[in-house]
């Protein structure tokens, strides 16, 4: 059976949840490029040309951003 046990199901939840959380605590900009970049799959520079910003301060953002949401994650494991 490939289907998760309920444990696994309400863990995924609880992630889902902290990872919300703190997407909604980034600084808009950020929480932009992180959506940008995560869940519509676009590239650094394309995410800087859409933005009007430097690929460096887009990486800056992600890298930032990604150590929130990687401590989000952390937080009650």
């Amino acid at each position: 059976d490939d289907l998760p046990g309920a444990e696994q199901v309400v863990g995924g939840r609880q992630n889902l949840a902290r990872i919300r959380a703190a997407l909604k605590s980034l600084p808009p900009r950020a929480r932009t490029i992180v959506i940008l970049r995560r869940f519509e799959d676009m590239s650094h520079a394309e995410i800087a040309a859409r933005l009007r910003i430097s690929v460096s301060a887009v990486e800056k953002h992600l890298a930032r951003s990604m150590a929130v949401l990687r401590d989000a994650l952390r937080e009650d494991a």
